[in-house]
Formats: structure tokens, C-alpha cells, sequence
């Protein structure tokens, strides 16, 4: 952990002796360790979780009360989730990085820094090599962490927040990527293999046979003259002249045949690992596969931030008046403007949408009185209708009379 984030927050350090590891219902204790193998430096690997978390990075953090889906406005826990977190990294920033150390390690862990008020101050995604679950001599939980600089911090488990995908044979973590290790080691041999063959094919063109005996020194310098002479581009024409002291012999290396079916099928397993396709990854999606990736991928992870951390940050009164925090994205975000015409169409009339709402889907500037809302006659109240018919019944009644 970098020296600084344990200068600015102040993490009083717990004495180890004073822990114990936490013991199971299943018996043994639970520890987390970052993914073996270091699957980052795979290109598809990463690309695929570059794209994952570029999307997650463009939600909207909220403060929300008593189930209104209008944030609380003057709230500094908005302006910490959607400007600035902590003081080193911007609400996009964060959220990248969480979602990162999420898809890659099954596991993302956020420090939850409140100040003497109980206040939420800041939020620190946390980067360790291993993680164990700890309690005291009271049964109170912690986590126990290790970072790559060989300091531990122990942190009380209400100061953390803990992400967890996979999560099943590990009553507290995320199980390890080894499912997934076996596609990245063949794709690791793959281009292993490619390099190979490429520079072996490159290196040996042919053979001279020299007719007489020469030593190594001049056989060597034999060699290096006739490389300069006819190995070179201003040996335009193609042809190499031999007299009878010397015999070309040429080798007939065919180009590397690289098999794409084969990559196909590893990067394939890796998207599928992620629960994504290649279109999300080269901005190629469609409208219903965008929808299909928000559901599938950004809602859930998003529903799973929002639930740790309305938990960690509020206290049990400020929760029992339904203080939460939700992060959001417009699903119509990348709807064709087919799409969002038509929406603008059936909402417009009904009343659900102002002008400028509709403006912000067509991604059009707003207007000055664009707050207002607009609804067709055609859509009357309920109330408005018995109201008309009571009227209705009362004059046919007096015709009567």
C-alpha cells in the first residue's frame, strides 16, 4: 500500500498478535490471493476487461432518500461518487479501477474513509497480494491485507468494501481465476509459437558448398562476402552468379501459416469466461447487443456497488430512512435515433418526459423552457372522466324532471 494513502487516512495498525484467522463454518479459514499468472498482460485478456471497465466507469453515482430516484442534490456523497472519490482519482477513474481489479482478480476491495462525524470522507480502491479474514478477542471481524511493498494493514470490516464475482465454494471471497488458466496458457504457447516459427523461417535461405577446403576463418569470411554481394536489396535482378568453386543450393521455406481458428477458439473462451462478445470489444455492437451487455454485465455489477456500499457508508439510523446510493446510466445511451424517436413519441404525449429530457436523448442542447411537460388531450385524469360523467348523469336526470 503506498505510503501515502496510509498518511493521509491514518490507519492505526492493529497488532497481529491480538488476531486470530477467522474459522469456518466448514472448518480452515478463507484468504485471498491475486490470480497466478498474471492474465493482464494477455492482449485479449485485457482488452476485453478494458472494454468492461470503460463502460462501468460512465455510471452515475447517487445519494437517493426514501426511494425517490431524485438525488439529494446538496449532498457531499455526490460530489465524492461523481467528481472526486478521493483526492487522486476523478469518479471515472475509480470506478475503472474497481471495475478492473473486479473482472481480473474476482475480487475488489474499497477503503470506506469516514471522518470524526461519522461522515463519508472518501473512497479508496485497494490493490493487495493477499487478503485474510481475521477476528479479535471480541469476535470483531477485520481484514488482514498485504500489499506488494510487504506492508499489512488491518482494517475493521465495516471500513471495506468487498466485491465478489464467482462467488461460491468461498463463504467470504470470490473464487481464483483457475477455470480460465489453461485458455490463457495456450494462448500465451500460440504466440510463443508464432514467434518462433516467424524468426526460424526467416533465418536460413540456402546453402553454399564450397568445392575446396577452407578453414574456418575463411569459410566464415566466404560466407559473409557472399551474403554482402548477393543477400542484399541492390540485388535488384534476383540472381546470384557461381563459379565452380562453389555450389548454391537453395532452400524452399514456405511463410508462416498461422492458424486462426485457432485463436478464434481461445479468444472465444476468454470473452466467454467475461460474459462478453467481440463486439463489445471493437465497438461494433448493435442496439439489442449493447442492451444484452448492460443487463448482463454493467446492471449487476452496478447493483452490487451500490448494495456495499449503501452499506458501508451509511449508518443503521440513515438506513432506516432509506438513505442509499444507486449508480445509474441511460439505457437509451446507445439506442439508434430510430429508437429513441420512437420512445420520445409514446413518452412526449403522456406527459413522462419535459422537452428537455427529450432533447438530452437526441443528444441536443437544451432549451430555456424545456422543464415544462407536455401532454396530449387526448389523456385524460380518471378522476376528470367520473367527474364529467357524474356531471352528465345529474343533466340527463334534470331533462327528466
Amino acid at each position: 500500500m503506498p505510503k501515502w494513502i496510509d498518511k493521509i487516512l491514518g490507519i492505526e495498525k492493529v497488532q497481529e498478535q491480538q488476531m486470530k484467522n477467522f474459522e469456518m463454518l466448514n472448518g480452515g479459514y478463507k484468504s485471498f490471493s491475486q490470480f497466478t499468472g498474471d492474465a493482464y498482460q494477455n492482449d485479449i485478456y485485457r482488452s476485453a476487461v478494458d472494454s468492461i471497465a470503460r463502460h462501468i466507469a460512465k455510471l452515475s453515482g447517487k445519494h437517493v432518500i426514501n426511494n425517490s430516484k431524485q438525488p439529494d442534490t446538496n449532498s457531499k456523497i455526490n460530489r465524492l461518487l461523481q467528481d472526486r472519490p478521493n483526492p487522486f482519482m476523478s469518479g471515472y477513474d475509480f470506478l475503472y479501477k474497481v471495475a478492473t481489479q473486479y473482472f481480473l482478480y474476482n475480487n475488489a476491495f474499497i477503503l470506506v474513509q469516514k471522518d470524526s462525524r461519522g461522515n463519508l470522507s472518501g473512497l479508496y480502491p485497494l490493490s493487495p497480494t493477499n487478503v485474510e479474514y481475521v477476528v479479535d478477542a471480541s469476535n470483531e471481524m477485520y481484514l488482514k491485507f498485504l500489499f506488494s511493498n510487504g506492508e499489512k494493514i488491518i482494517l475493521h470490516m465495516n471500513e471495506v468494501a468487498v466485491l465478489r464475482r464467482h462467488f461460491n465454494s468461498n463463504e467470504l471471497l470470490g473464487d481464483d481465476n483457475s477455470a480460465i488458466m489453461s485458455t490463457l496458457q495456450l494462448a500465451h504457447t500460440q504466440n510463443e509459437g508464432m514467434n518462433e516459427a516467424i524468426k526460424n523461417s526467416a533465418q536460413i535461405r540456402g546453402i553454399v558448398k564450397y568445392t575446396q577446403a577452407l578453414s574456418p576463418s575463411k569459410l566464415k569470411e566466404a560466407k559473409e562476402e557472399f551474403m554482402n554481394n548477393y543477400f542484399t536489396m541492390a540485388n535488384n535482378g534476383g540472381v546470384i552468379p557461381v563459379d565452380t568453386s562453389m555450389e548454391y543450393q537453395p532452400l524452399n521455406v514456405s511463410d508462416v501459416q498461422i492458424d486462426t481458428s485457432q485463436i478464434e477458439v481461445v479468444k472465444k473462451k476468454i470473452y466467454d469466461y467475461l460474459g462478453i462478445n467481440e463486439s463489445i470489444v471493437n465497438g461494433t455492437y448493435t442496439e439489442d447487443g449493447w442492451q444484452a451487455f448492460f443487463e448482463s454485465i454493467i446492471e449487476p455489477f452496478s447493483i452490487q456497488l451500490a448494495l456495499e456500499l449503501s452499506d458501508k457508508v451509511f449508518s443503521e439510523r440513515e438506513k432506516a430512512f432509506n438513505n442509499r446510493i444507486v449508480f445509474e446510466s441511460s439505457k437509451l445511451q446507445y439506442a439508434s435515433n430510430k429508437s429513441k424517436t420512437n420512445v420520445i413519441k409514446e413518452l412526449l404525449p403522456l406527459g413522462v418526459l419535459t422537452v428537455n429530457q427529450a432533447l438530452d436523448l437526441l443528444n441536443l442542447p437544451n432549451v430555456e423552457d424545456g422543464d415544462k411537460r407536455i401532454q396530449s388531450l387526448n389523456y385524460v385524469d380518471k378522476d376528470i372522466i367520473n367527474q364529467y360523467q357524474m356531471q352528465n348523469k345529474g343533466d340527463v336526470s334534470n331533462e327528466g324532471n
